[in-house]
């Protein structure tokens, strides 16, 4: 969730890991040269006059290894360490660094970098005076990334609280905040990105959006990482592998790297096996065959040596083969153009490290770790300062793990075990023995180690069986009990009773049979595309093959079928609209763009065509590609400006999801708020299947409400509370209204003061307002009111009342004057949700991978359509109006048709695209109806489409008060010859029964 980060790209933190390489004895000479050439390049690239001084300066530069300088301080920056280097470091590199000091280059640089300044200054007064708000900010979030980009570190991190003090976005100030620590990651001041992580999770605790509460998880961990806190650092790094997206801070195969080392020497071993041995995210790197990313690679660095007791006695054995140099931090850098140089990454001895330890062969281990020392912890700027504590802390790891299963084990046993001579072994558990780590003695005349733990797991065994005893003895009593009674419990059922069920015929051959999938699914009904739809498409095909019908088909009183069931305009010949349909052209292809002149002249194509299609490619990349999981930020900051505009609030584009369609909106939607059976959701009836048929399926309760028919179908208030007193009453938790504005299947369009009441009333009970808006632009009579502009209104007029109220807001491209159903786009919009219910839902989202991208470039542009003035907009007002005026003319045809008919009553087109007619039919056709063991309003509508072709949906697939009937239509179909056969059937349907 949340829109695309700002801020994300300087510092580049690949530079502090060639910075690193270059400082590094033990780097190879290419590797060296390669780091020095990248950092060269960079240098010259953007700029960096500040960095340059500062590492090559003759006196203050920190890799100037004449002596004649101190590292301690740079006159252009007091604060800064070398960066990538540990804080601890204070001297000079040991090996020979050929930077030298060019002063020619340094004042072209410093001559650029003020010329730049100059520009972003200019741009910034002429926003100033010129513009608003918005512009300023840019520009000095410009000056910013400027001072980022060229490596002025006390000026970056000025520049960037100057633009965070002064926006009032929260997404932005967190992005600000993590540009901070960047900076400070950069410089290895461990202070500041402390202070500066503690204050990106406060500012993420008062609302920010899920991802970049992800993202700084990510962060968090990697500066645990260096600080040591490799126990802190595991969950938050673990958790962070399924939804990774900081790349502007480390790779993915990095954060893999990280948190396997961190979860290795801190997560107990049943955690260890769950989060690291068997993580999918992980074996997907470490695994073997097909599980290994084969294409992950990196450049060679490392660091200078130091500290701990080395481990002779393990290398000295049979060597593990040593694997390509790994530079992490340079494949986490995300900058284009870091891998020009890489190596492909072994990773071998991780994955050895991982699994010797997990499976105990603890000489297979030491090697693995020997390999990851020299491989990993020793090439990485994070996990160089820390690499001999690591060390011996997996050393320490490895000695536990065997010692808990023996109260003695041999000294020279144990030591054949880990492949070192038992003087490496005595010397090694002694400092582990002496600070208390490891509870043994070594008896070295006997050449023992006894192990002294206390002696809890024969009193946990002995628990667990008088527990179990007790418990066998209980349900025994139990059995006992039933049986007497004549009845067998279900758990005690004998093998061959639970084998007996009833099976469909087809059981001995497959595996799913009617009688064992999910019952919910069997449970749902789907009216809209039910028996009758399937019953007018075998028509359609007969009608196409378009010769005489075989037995046993019969001839068909109609040469065409009527779709008037689903509101599908399209199929219906409703005509796309133009500027729709050639921008989509150029995004699903686009080198059509690479002759401008052909589309113009030869094909008609305006130039904002052209424009919109580069603009939605620029944002997309590719209609073939995923997008984010909640859609792409431009289209969605487009969604945003569209809802302030027709609401007249702001909207933050990170509450916005775009989604498959509103269907898919709501299928989320309720996935997430039906915690159990007992959950309710008020659903109006008649109301459009997909409510009660997603509640059948999640095995939840659907909470009828009826509209009031004698109101136009309006909200009746006094039945929304009726029904829910009742539920409550047998036991219903119920947690959530649906809206349907304008209606379907009624087609009404609900007043200013029906919205305002359903929200009082959600308010009071504290329910999730889901708003379907889905027809929002279809309405003739009166003006379309949001349930969210209601409620910003409530909000002002009674402040504090209504700000937990919970609204989900829902649209799509399906319907209105674009009709573009089966491009499956759509969008919700969440208002007044707790920010960690947001996440769920963006994690919901994350499953589905994404929406269709085509259908979010048709919904950007139904939401961001032509304007006057563009080139495109006469022809686009001109269709966007005839199909208006043909939708109000067919329903105002169809309604003034159902009052000439006997026994028909309906109410006048309101909106939407739909009519809910009520029918009285004689007694004789409802005895007809039983004899067939169908509903009566069934049955018309397939006497209805055998005789017309048309299909429409009896109005108890929608739910109906009882004792009535109705038949939902749409007018989509062209034309008006269609409505006179209803009215010539019906005569006929009267006459039979009378």
């Amino acid at each position: 969730m949340g829109s695309d980060p700002q801020y994300a790209r300087y510092p580049n933190l690949s530079l502090a890991q060639d910075i690193f390489t270059i400082t590094n004895p033990a780097s190879t000479d290419i590797s060296r040269q390669i780091s020095l050439k990248k950092l060269q390049d960079a240098i010259s690239e953007h700029k960096m006059a500040p960095l340059y001084r500062y590492l090559a300066h003759p006196t203050d530069g920190i890799l100037n290894t004449s002596g004649e300088g101190s590292a301690r301080k740079s006159s252009t920056s007091g604060s800064r360490k070398a960066p990538g280097a540990p804080s601890t470091l204070k001297r000079r590199p040991s090996v020979s660094v050929d930077f030298s000091w060019d002063e020619e280059l340094y004042k072209r640089l410093k001559s650029d970098n003020e010329a730049e300044l100059e520009t972003i200054q200019k741009e910034e007064d002429d926003a100033s005076e010129q513009a608003g708000d918005t512009e300023v900010q840019a520009a000095k979030g410009k000056r910013a990334d400027h001072w980022a980009r060229i490596g002025e570190k006390d000026k970056a991190i000025a520049a960037y609280n100057a633009v965070f003090e002064k926006t009032g976005v929260l997404g932005t100030k967190i992005d600000i905040v993590l540009a901070i620590i960047r900076m400070g990651l950069f410089f290895g001041d461990r202070l500041l990105v402390k202070s500066q992580v503690d204050r990106a999770k406060s500012l993420v605790d008062t609302g920010g959006d899920w991802d970049r509460r992800n993202r700084l998880k990510a962060y968090q961990g990697l500066h645990l990482l260096t600080i040591r806190a490799y126990n802190l650092a595991a969950p938050l790094l673990l958790d962070s592998l399924s939804t990774f997206t900081s790349y502007e801070l480390c790779s993915y195969s990095s954060l893999v790297v990280y948190s396997v080392l961190a979860g290795s020497v801190s997560l107990k071993r049943v955690d260890f096996k769950s989060k690291v041995v068997d993580a999918p995210e992980i074996r997907a790197i470490l695994g073997d065959g097909e599980e290994k990313l084969s294409a992950l690679s990196g450049a060679a660095a490392s660091g200078p040596g130091a500290g701990d007791e080395e481990m002779h006695d393990a290398s000295s054995a049979t060597p593990v083969p040593h694997a390509t140099a790994v530079n992490l931090t340079a494949l986490g850098s995300g900058q284009a153009g870091a891998q020009e140089a890489e190596a492909p990454i072994d990773f071998t001895p991780l994955a050895g490290l991982v699994r010797s330890l997990y499976v105990g062969n603890y000489q297979a281990f030491f090697l693995a770790l020997a390999a990851v020392e020299d491989n990993f912890l020793s090439q990485d700027r994070y996990l160089y300062e820390h690499r001999s504590w690591f060390v011996r802390e997996m050393r320490l790891r490895g000695y536990q793990q065997l010692l808990q299963s023996y109260r003695v084990v041999g000294l020279q046993s144990m030591a054949g075990d880990f492949g070192i001579s038992v003087d490496f072994l005595d010397r090694d558990l002694a400092k582990f023995i002496a600070a208390d780590r490891i509870p043994c003695t070594i008896d070295r005349v006997n050449g023992i180690i006894e192990t002294n733990r206390p002696d809890d797991k024969n009193k946990q065994y002995a628990d667990v069986v008088k527990h179990g005893d007790s418990l066998i003895t209980k349900l025994q009593k139990y059995g006992q009990a039933v049986r007497l009674r004549g009845k067998l419990p279900r758990i005690l059922l004998p093998i061959s009773k639970i084998s007996s069920r009833t099976m469909s015929s087809t059981s001995a051959l497959r595996s799913l049979t009617i009688d064992n999938i999910n019952p919910h699914v069997k449970e749902a009904k789907y009216a809209v595309r039910g028996e009758l739809a399937v019953r007018s498409e075998k028509y359609r095909a007969q009608l196409k093959k378009g010769h005489p019908p075989t037995p046993p088909e019969e001839s068909l009183p109609f040469d065409q079928v009527i779709s008037a069931n689903i509101g599908n305009p399209q199929q219906l010949d409703q005509k796309p609209i133009t500027f729709f349909r050639q921008v989509l052209s150029l995004v699903e292809y686009p080198p059509l763009l690479e002759n401008e002149a052909v589309l113009k002249d030869g094909l008609g194509y305006k130039q904002d065509v052209i424009n919109r299609a580069r603009w939605l490619l620029n944002e997309v990349k590719s209609v073939g590609a995923y997008s984010a999981s909640q859609g792409a930020p431009g289209i969605r900051e487009s969604v945003a400006r569209y809802i302030e505009k027709r609401d007249g609030y702001p909207s933050d584009p990170a509450d916005i999801f775009l989604s498959a369609g509103a269907s898919s909106g709501v299928n989320t939607l309720m996935n997430v708020i039906c915690a159990q059976p007992e959950t309710g959701i008020l659903v109006p009836i008649p109301q459009y299947p997909l409510y009660t048929a997603t509640l059948a399926v999640l095995n939840a309760r659907c909470v009828p409400y009826y509209l009031d028919e004698s109101k136009t179908w309006g909200t009746d208030l006094s039945a929304i509370k009726e029904a829910y007193k009742n539920a409550k009453t047998e036991g219903t938790d119920v947690r959530a209204i649906v809206i349907i504005n304008p209606g379907n299947p009624t087609g009404a369009s609900l007043t200013a003061e029906d919205v305002r009441s359903v929200l009082e009333f959600a308010a009071e009970n504290k329910l999730v307002v889901l708003a379907d808006e889905v027809y929002q632009t279809n309405v003739f009579i009166g003006r379309f009111t949001s349930f969210k502009k209601t409620l910003r209104d409530l909000q002002k007029e009674a402040p504090g009342k209504f700000d937990n109220l919970e609204v989900a807001s829902l649209n799509s491209i399906s319907k209105g004057m674009v009709g573009e159903c089966g491009h499956r786009g759509g969008y919700f919009e969440l208002t007044g949700f707790d920010p960690k219910v947001a996440e769920q839902i963006y994690k919901f989202v994350s499953i589905m991978l994404c929406a269709p991208v085509t259908g979010q470039c048709l919904l950007e542009m139904a939401v961001n359509p032509p304007k006057e003035g563009d080139p495109s907009y006469p022809l686009y007002k001109e269709e966007y109006d005839a199909i208006a005026q043909g939708l109000k003319d067919r329903a105002n045809a169809l309604y003034e048709q159902f009052k000439k008919m006997e026994g028909v009553e309906c109410q006048s087109p309101q909106g939407s695209m739909y009519l809910f007619p009520t029918i009285n039919l004689p007694q004789k056709a409802i005895d007809a109806a039983k004899a067939e063991n169908r509903a009566p309003d069934e049955f018309y509508c397939f006497r209805l489409l055998d005789a017309t072709g048309i299909c429409v949906v009896p109005g108890s697939g929608f739910g109906q008060k009882k004792g009535t009937l109705h038949f939902r239509t749409t007018f989509l179909a062209p034309g008006t010859e269609w409505v006179g056969k209803i009215t010539e059937f019906h005569k006929g349907f009267m006459d039979e029964f009378r």
